[in-house]
């Protein structure tokens, strides 16, 4: 039973993309990428309603659910019609790419394998988002047992979307855990290569491929699916929002833009810092925007948020706070206040995210082509985009460490590198495009770029 947890937000996921995009116009694998994560924040804002009557987040909530999505997207699927041919098609595989694409399979098939087998361990699965899930899953006036401040040590005020997810799993939600919760951690794995590999696929089928191998080898990534913590999946839907506005500023398509609108709403339903991740993502997205098209944007934006935060926000203003470090106490006047802790966290940068066990190179690669693609006159806008997006939550989340009321040693040593995370898929995507224009993937038919238009499109359709 444990892999119907993720089948059925995927389903879920698909169905939306077809409600708001259409799958083949959204592209099939972009629509697969982007399937569980936005799986996971349709089911939070179709269950929530659910949960606050009694009913139990469960299989058969999630797959009653999953069938009316499937049935409103095929009604929708039908008036909509074809979906208009809008590039040529890809050159075939090499060898080497099978290789490399079969090599990235069998890393995620290894982890799958230790999830199946290994049950929960990890303290906030066990203290907060399972036994959430838990609560969740059995119904009644759980949202009562939550809104309990003698509860306020597994953070009730944190969202629900990750416990709602996790409730459909009965290796968790039931007691004890047990092997196998971890299948859904690893399906979250595959989407953020996935869309890790979607956005960096602009540039080339081999840049694609890069972007998926970096995040599937990233040891802290696979450390994370395996013990489902919300880190993860937080970033695959931050790497999907990034990558839909870029494709839909870019010519002004409404539909990746719906998506774009839906993916940055359902940030803070994941986990707090996605609050800053969506207001960085949408500062970015209305700046670089056509000035026609902000109120387009604008209007996207607002309503993905009417219908999916205000109802999470509405009741987590009848949850306490945390007893530590909640949202309450993330304000100006504390950061502040805390601007001392900051030296503290510009000395831990290098122990905590140059640390190779968790990261391999990654972010040592990033810091080096930066400056690169700064002082690059040449670079393209979907590369400069895609630095402004990695960049601009990074003062929010600065300003939520020196806010901290822990220690801040403590606090660099349990957050540091699990924030960091949240950015790691947009910056393999990111390292990807740099080294595609560096032309490290060599200049074949695989290797340029993919986007309908853009450069090499020509030397693309003559190649096929």
């Amino acid at each position: 039973m444990s892999g119907l947890a993720p089948l059925l937000l995927a389903l879920q996921g698909v169905a939306l993309v077809e409600l708001l995009a259409g799958v083949r116009r959204f592209g099939v694998g972009a629509a697969w990428a982007a399937a569980l994560p936005l799986g996971v924040v349709s089911h939070a804002v179709l269950t929530l309603p659910l949960v606050l009557v009694g009913c139990p987040a469960g299989p058969i909530t999630a797959s009653v659910e999953a069938a009316l999505l499937l049935v409103a997207a095929g009604v929708v699927h039908r008036r909509r019609g074809a979906a208009p041919v809008s590039s040529p098609p890809a050159p075939p595989w090499s060898g080497g790419e099978r290789a490399a694409a079969g090599a990235i399979g069998a890393v995620l098939a290894l982890l799958a394998a230790i999830a199946a087998l290994e049950p929960p361990v990890e303290w906030d699965v066990a203290g907060i988002w399972g036994l959430k899930a838990r609560v969740l899953a059995a119904g009644g006036d759980g949202l009562v047992w939550l809104s309990d401040p003698a509860r306020a040590y597994f953070h009730p005020d944190y969202p629900l979307a990750w416990p709602l997810a996790l409730a459909l799993d009965p290796a968790l939600a039931g007691a004890p855990p047990r092997g196998g919760a971890g299948l859904l951690g690893i399906g979250m794995l595959a989407a953020a290569g996935g869309c890790a590999a979607v956005l960096a696929g602009r540039w080339g089928r081999r840049a694609a491929l890069a972007a998926a191998a970096l995040v599937a080898t990233l040891p802290l990534a696979g450390a994370q699916a395996v013990r489902l913590l919300a880190d993860l999946p937080l970033a695959a839907l931050f790497t999907l929002a990034v990558g839909a506005f870029l494709r839909g500023g870019e010519v002004g398509d409404r539909k990746n833009l719906a998506v774009a609108a839906v993916a940055t709403a359902g940030l803070p339903l994941v986990k707090q810092e996605g609050l800053a991740l969506a207001v960085a993502a949408v500062v970015v997205a209305l700046v670089r925007a056509p000035r026609g098209g902000r109120r387009r944007l604008a209007g996207a934006l607002a309503a993905a948020v009417a219908v999916v935060d205000l109802p999470w926000l509405a009741v987590r203003l009848t949850l306490p706070a945390g007893a530590d470090n909640s949202f309450a106490d993330m304000t100006l006047a504390r950061a502040l206040a805390g601007i001392e802790r900051l030296p503290a966290i510009v000395a831990a940068l290098p122990t905590y995210l140059g640390a190779i066990a968790d990261w391999g190179g990654l972010w040592f690669a990033v810091v080096l082509t930066l400056p690169l693609l700064a002082r690059h006159r040449d670079r393209d806008r979907a590369t400069t985009g895609l630095a402004w997006f990695l960049a601009a939550p990074l003062p929010l989340y600065l300003a939520a460490l020196l806010a901290g009321a822990w220690p801040i040693e403590r606090l660099l040593e349990v957050t540091l590198a699990r924030l960091a995370l949240h950015f790691a898929p947009l910056a393999a995507a990111l390292l990807a495009a740099m080294a595609a224009g560096c032309g490290v993937f060599g200049h074949g038919p695989a290797a340029l770029p993919a986007a309908p238009g853009g450069p090499g499109a020509e030397e693309r359709a003559a190649a096929t």
